[in-house]
């Protein structure tokens, strides 16, 4: 995207919380704005906010937008519960001798590879463990997958005017580019 759609971007998304963005605030917003989100299309930023503005109450930060794209981009995770539930799917498995009806996400495969042998003992009262340990693991999957969608560093910077107002600058790269910092 660039500064102007993410302008118009960061400003829509302000006044769907009606929240608008403070005079003083206005270079640092965008800017931070810029650096998290900048790197992708906007109708992909937009689709993210959307989807989860019917449940949400606070203005989201960009970083739950981008981690938003990327569980997306990843296919989804299931609930916490459900982890724990096709987990026991599995252990039920395992003890009947039988092959589970279906394959578990691979964040609950790696949450099990973690835990260990383990993994295997734990009961309905250890389930908040492994929910947290899963959260663990789908948090880090997430990271790391925006990781390697955003810039590494942005250069040159210029300042631009934002929104020809002479009085208010932004200082936006024209177009992100990743140095290579041999």
């Amino acid at each position: 995207m660039n500064k102007d759609e993410l302008i118009e971007l960061v400003k829509r998304i302000h006044a769907a919380h009606n929240k608008p963005i403070m005079k003083a605030d206005e270079v640092h917003t965008y800017r931070a704005w810029w650096d998290i989100l900048g790197h992708l299309e906007e109708t992909t930023a937009w689709e993210a906010y959307v989807s989860g503005a019917a449940t949400r109450k606070w203005l989201p930060t960009p970083g739950e937008i981008l981690s938003t794209v990327v569980d997306d981009l990843l296919g989804g995770f299931p609930t916490p519960l459900q982890a724990w539930g096709q987990f026991q799917d599995q252990v039920r498995a395992a003890n009947a001798g039988i092959q589970p009806n279906r394959v578990p996400h691979s964040t609950v495969i790696e949450t099990v590879k973690r835990l260990g042998d383990e993994a295997y003992r734990l009961g309905e009262r250890d389930r908040q463990a492994f929910i947290v340990e899963w959260e663990a693991v789908r948090d880090e999957l997430i990271r790391g997958q925006a990781e390697k969608m955003t810039p590494k560093k942005l250069v040159p910077l210029d300042l631009v005017p934002l929104d020809h107002d002479n009085d208010t600058l932004i200082v936006s790269p024209i177009t992100p580019t990743v140095v290579d910092e041999k």
